[in-house]
């Protein structure tokens, strides 16, 4: 673990030009050298309170001279174990120098503070701030779930429901107050599934939950090694297994529906949907902010502390968490940022150096005997391998998935991409040309994810010549060279007699979309 360091006194330099008042100009090569120093070290500067300056040459008028000299410096170890920590300029008396007083915060050590102190943190963090908002305009709100929706999300539960609910709960969580566990609700359903079902009954129907259910037993688990403030603590629910088994009778109606609630751009809130679109959209928007010949611009990343946590949620900042706003991009941050998405080849095999040693030695350091070489095992059982994932195969799987989704689904990220390169150009035939890494990456799997996909027909939207619907191929690879192709027919639909009383493609006439499925 990383020693705690703290450094402070008279440097006799200052870090930047507005800690100096009077004399002659302050230029960079005075302090880059200082500046260097404290950042190499990962040092952080205390900052102050009271006056700015620290040192005075104590002349008066145009001869005065203000310098801030004196400074505390610690490295994260240290702030983190005291994370109130300030720093005050203190008067000058007998020197020409302030003295610096750093102010540590307070300890609470006795239970009966320490007491008051959780249930004030706890209190101030769920309390609600300002005035509860107006419910009123919610009258002006279209409704966005539908009369059926509505009656199914109301409906009493019948008893195959609530027990599909129960047996499908993890059995891996604690009990709560009445310690019951999921083995015991289903090792028991013969016994009490009736009475569970007859509760949930009377729960449907609007009478309240008793005490001795609703009960909950709160657990503060450590976020972090040390612990100093209540912050740093995350409180958990234990709660009795029977308002689990009510949360989740809900839960799975409510995961019907919530696929049609949620806007695009909250993808990430929808089961088998991930925030990984909305991320690479990110990205690709601070590669082109950057471009030369636009005015400067200032990408603002926001963590929304207590996003969850108050009890008057309904404002235009609902359950917002992180935020990023786009108002100049670090090129170094982004380089670094593509990256992670395709790590150079020396990173992975260094990589797949580290599984090995650590999979064939029994010591952490000196050489062993590898009885086979990594490539090898990471092999599928059927070819003679172990199953083992290469770093190699998984950097070139991302990308595949990407360009399926990319293809197969409508997100704001999907139809982001689709504008941006392909435009009146097929995705399947559109050139090499410049772009993000990540749309390279995409190219570059793009024939062989292709190659194992077909499209079903439905409305015959597909394109004829250039999309996989026949099972042949592309037919604009697959025909002699010699067969003349009308490239006046785009989609397949368009294949049907003119009078519509035959057709030489079978399609439905329903008006959905052609699907494209993974052959």
């Amino acid at each position: 673990m990383e020693l705690t360091w703290i450094v402070g006194g008279d440097f006799n330099v200052i870090l930047s030009e507005e800690e100096k008042i009077g004399g002659l100009p302050v230029y960079p090569s005075e302090y880059e050298n200082f500046a260097f120093c404290v950042n190499s070290s990962r040092l952080i500067d205390l900052g102050y309170k009271e006056s700015p300056f620290t040192w005075w040459n104590g002349r008066p008028n145009a001869e005065c001279i203000f310098k801030r000299l004196d400074r505390i410096l610690v490295n994260l170890p240290f702030q983190n174990l005291f994370p109130s920590i300030e720093m005050e300029h203190l008067i000058r008396t007998g020197s020409d120098h302030a003295p610096l007083l750093i102010i540590c915060g307070e300890n609470t050590t006795h239970l009966d503070q320490l007491a008051k102190e959780v249930v004030d943190f706890f209190q101030n963090q769920f309390s609600q701030e300002g005035d509860p908002t107006s419910y009123d305009l919610l009258s002006n709100v279209t409704s966005m779930v539908s009369m059926e929706q509505n009656i199914e999300l109301c409906r009493m539960p019948i008893i195959e429901e609530v027990k599909r609910a129960l047996f499908a709960l993890s059995g891996d969580s604690e009990s709560g107050p009445d310690g019951f566990t999921r083995i015991f609700y289903q090792e028991c359903w013969d016994i009490v599934g009736e009475n569970i079902f007859n509760m949930l009954q009377i729960f449907y129907s609007g009478a309240p939950l008793p005490k001795s259910v609703t009960h909950t037993n709160l657990v503060l688990l450590p976020k972090k090694v040390l612990v100093s403030t209540f912050s740093d603590l995350r409180p958990i629910s234990l709660s009795n297994f029977i308002n689990k088994i009510i949360s989740r009778v809900i839960h799975d109606r409510l995961e019907k529906i919530l696929p049609s609630l949620i806007s695009s751009n909250q993808s990430g809130f929808v089961k088998r949907k991930t925030i990984f679109e909305n991320i690479l959209l990110t990205q690709k928007i601070i590669i082109d902010i950057r471009l030369r010949g636009k005015p400067a611009n200032v990408v603002i990343k926001l963590d929304m502390a207590k996003a969850y946590d108050r009890t008057d949620p309904l404002n235009h900042l609902a359950y917002v968490d992180d935020i990023i706003i786009f108002v100049s991009a670090d090129p170094y941050s982004i380089e670094k940022g593509g990256g992670v998405l395709d790590p150079p080849h020396n990173v992975l095999e260094y990589l797949h150096k580290t599984f090995a040693r650590f999979f064939w030695s029994n010591k952490e350091e000196g050489r062993s005997k590898h009885w086979k070489k990594w490539l090898n095992i990471s092999l599928p059982k059927e070819e003679g391998g172990l199953g083992f994932r290469s770093i190699f195969h998984i950097s070139k799987d991302l990308f595949a998935k990407l360009w399926w989704k990319f293809r197969t689904t409508k997100s704001i990220w999907s139809n982001f991409m689709w504008n941006k390169y392909c435009k009146k150009e097929l995705p399947i035939v559109v050139q090499f040309r410049q772009g993000s890494h990540v749309w390279k990456k995409m190219l570059e799997v793009r024939e062989e994810v292709e190659n194992d996909i077909l499209w079903e027909m439905n409305r015959g939207s597909t394109d004829v010549w250039h999309d996989k619907w026949t099972g042949l191929g592309a037919l604009y690879h697959v025909v002699p060279q010699y067969f003349p192709i009308n490239e006046e027919f785009q989609e397949v639909a368009e294949l049907r007699d003119q009078d519509s009383s035959g057709s030489i493609i079978p399609c439905r006439t329903y008006k959905a979309r052609s699907a494209l499925q993974w052959r």
